[in-house]
């Protein structure tokens, strides 16, 4: 029981780590595309940093 708790647990915190990876990265590329800088220092994709 201790055990599955402890997966999820693990697989969750992953999981979080995962998408705010991917959030980061697919700001960056949008950002890159066709963002004003200022606009993207404003609105960046680092609050989760």
């Amino acid at each position: 029981m201790l055990n599955a708790l402890c997966i999820g647990e693990f697989n969750e915190k992953r999981t979080v780590l995962l998408t705010r990876l991917n959030y980061i990265n697919f700001n960056a590329k949008q950002r890159k595309k066709h963002m004003p800088t200022h606009y993207s220092i404003r609105h960046g994709a680092e609050p989760f940093i």
